[in-house]
């Protein structure tokens, strides 16, 4: 199975995005990054159509994949997803950036409200995005199925415990 990443908002996500990947490709051949265009013209903000487009065409021969995403990747993943334009077969979403997708007008409770897809939620206990409490009540409140949480230490919103990540989401996908 295809494993798709997809990093946070800033070009910072670069670093995070190809350390996850050296950690992932210990178990797993096929892991690519999708970088965004906007991380080449500097412009300050994710264009979610844009990216949804280029993701899917890259991904239209592909017939099972696993998409893991940080932050506004998961923001991707989730309206990708919500227009039947992306079709994971599981999803690993690190950091969920609520608060953000709210500053930016991005339609998060209705894209979570009609999201179906296996998911792991990775979110650190203070994430300054949304906390793991905060964000396991949002999921209960939107009435969002088919998901697990894990709470890591943290509260940053940076998620740099390469490693760790790395094995707690091996270890998810083993036992799918």
């Amino acid at each position: 199975m295809k494993i798709v990443l997809l990093g946070g908002n800033s070009s910072k996500n670069i670093f995070w995005l190809e350390s996850i990947e050296a950690e992932l490709k210990k178990k797993y051949n096929d892991v690519f990054i999708h970088y965004y265009s906007h991380w080449n013209t500097n412009s300050p903000t994710i264009d979610l159509d844009k990216e949804i487009e280029s993701l899917r065409k890259e991904l239209e021969n592909i017939k099972q994949y696993v998409i893991i995403a940080k932050s506004a990747g998961v923001l991707l993943a989730l309206k990708g997803v919500s227009e039947q334009k992306l079709f994971p077969a599981v999803c690993v979403f690190i950091g969920i950036s609520v608060m953000w997708a709210r500053e930016n007008n991005f339609n998060i409770n209705q894209w979570l409200k009609s999201f179906f897809i296996p998911t792991f939620f990775i979110q650190e206990v203070n994430d300054p995005a949304i906390s793991s409490n905060e964000l396991e009540d949002l999921l209960k409140e939107l009435e969002v199925q088919n998901y697990k949480i894990q709470t890591i230490p943290g509260d940053k919103h940076e998620y740099s415990q390469y490693q760790e990540l790395g094995k707690i989401i091996i270890s998810f996908l083993e036992n799918l």
